[in-house]
């Protein structure tokens, strides 16, 4: 074989001319005898202006025995180009091009396999009784998936019904529902589990559901590693629901990360707290019905850029990813990058303000005793702290104070002194909740008032809550 140069000259022209016009010879031939390309020699010739002439190379699949087989098979046994295709591990074109080329007489509208009443039969029961739909019939029997058309055509001229006409299929409707349901709900099967049980497809125990209203799970719902009531948060209705809602305001963080092309949809729910309240963590994992394990992360010493180092403090870290409980956390305020926007969840029934107020206290508040003076304060958003103020004045008697913002930061903070009013904000915080972080109940408990303070200030209540 000649070595490719890659290279033609003008003088080759009238040799190019003279072999493909004059001799017939092919592209390929001539870039042999050029030492070039087969690309270079139709580039040259295009660019001369010489029309290419389009090769069609006999690559015929079959020897002459398998093509006379399958003009037979066609024209005598009545063979579909589809099942020759199948049978003969072939395309529907090929066996297209073979009869053709055999000069076979195409049939015209296609052909419908000759099917007996005892094989119609035998798909309706497949197709009843046992689920299959007409295309796994098809393939059941040797042929194309496609070959489901055939089937359905055979099956209706023989007076049998199709799914496609009447979709209610009685079996399923009066059997086979309320199983399913209990095995994907109860048993938390997904419906490739319960299709295989079945041996039936997927997809038709989904429409089922839908036909009957049984809810199904998202995709990230059926993929899912751990368990998760994914209904927390849809409806505030109870004291400890409230008390996690406003622990979360404080110490949750809610981040939505959709990347459409990757098809990447990641909503997720963090909360890290430092080790000693690994059991406020764990209630709230018993809360939310999940038995997904806590993260443990290790302290960390760091250098700042002027030099100092800082160790932050071991914690624990629960991690909680469903589109449902975000979409509804954000319905109630819990939106992400929260921290300098958050507002009061004015759509939440009072009876339940001060577990809610509890929660958040739990979370961002904090309790301290100096000199045998007591403080308390919150840390948040100005809009949100003068709604809080509001009802603790509203409700505990508490007094109107200003609040607080140190010099380069953006948040504001409350704070409230007193033994004798901190008692009976106490005694309204902790009222209703049946979830609380212990240690800071334990110093709400170690607040002593003297009887005479602790009986008039629940006089000054009613006259602070008329001034508001």
């Amino acid at each position: 074989m000649a070595k490719f140069t890659g290279k033609l000259k003008e003088e080759n022209l009238e040799l190019i001319k003279d072999l493909y016009l004059i001799k017939g010879k092919k592209v390929k031939e001539i870039a042999e005898v050029l030492g070039v390309s087969g690309n270079t020699v139709s580039r040259f010739m295009k660019k001369h202006g010489l029309e290419v002439k389009r090769c069609i190379p006999d690559n015929r699949m079959f020897n002459d025995n398998i093509e006379r087989e399958i003009c037979r098979l066609y024209d005598y046994e009545k063979y579909s180009v589809t099942q020759l295709a199948t049978k003969f591990s072939s395309q529907e074109p090929v066996i297209y091009n073979v009869l053709r080329r055999n000069k076979i007489q195409m049939r015209k509208g296609g052909f419908q396999p000759k099917y007996t009443a005892e094989d119609v039969e035998k798909f309706n029961e497949m197709h009843w009784d046992l689920g299959l739909s007409l295309g796994d019939i098809a393939i059941s029997v040797g042929l194309n998936r496609k070959s489901g058309t055939s089937i359905s055509c055979a099956m209706r001229r023989h007076g049998f019904k199709v799914r496609s006409e009447d979709r209610r299929w009685e079996k399923w409707d009066t059997e086979y529902v309320k199983a399913w349901k209990d095995l994907y709900w109860e048993q938390a099967k997904s419906l490739s589990d319960i299709a295989r049980i079945y041996s039936i497809s997927a997809a038709q125990i989904s429409r089922t559901f839908k036909r009957h209203g049984v809810e199904t799970r998202s995709v990230s719902e059926g993929t899912r590693t751990y368990k998760l009531d994914d209904y927390a948060f849809n409806i505030i209705d109870s004291h400890e629901k409230a008390y996690w809602l406003g622990f979360i305001y404080a110490d949750g963080c809610v981040s939505v990360r959709i990347d459409k092309e990757k098809e990447v949809y990641d909503y997720r729910l963090v909360i890290a707290l430092q080790e000693s309240d690994k059991q406020t963590l764990e209630d709230l994992s018993e809360f939310l019905k999940t038995d997904r394990p806590l993260l443990y992360k290790k302290s960390i010493t760091r250098v700042s850029s002027n030099g100092k180092s800082y160790t932050s403090k071991p914690q624990y870290i629960l991690n909680v990813f469903s589109k449902q409980m975000i979409e509804d956390l954000k319905n109630w305020g819990v939106v992400p990058r929260k921290s300098l926007i958050v507002t009061f969840p004015n759509s939440l029934s009072e009876e339940y303000y001060n577990s809610f107020i509890l929660g958040y206290f739990d979370g961002d508040g904090s309790i301290s005793c100096s000199n045998e003076k007591w403080q308390i304060s919150l840390v948040g958003t100005k809009e949100f702290l003068e709604r809080i103020q509001e009802i603790l004045i509203n409700r505990c008697g508490v007094s109107l104070t200003k609040l607080g913002k140190k010099k380069g930061q953006k948040s504001y903070s409350l704070r409230y002194g007193g033994a004798a009013q901190l008692k009976e904000l106490g005694d309204w915080l902790y009222r209703d909740s049946p979830v609380f972080m212990a240690r800071k109940k334990e110093k709400f408990l170690q607040i002593q008032v003297k009887g005479a303070r602790r009986k008039s200030q629940k006089g000054v209540v009613q006259k602070r809550a008329s001034k508001l």
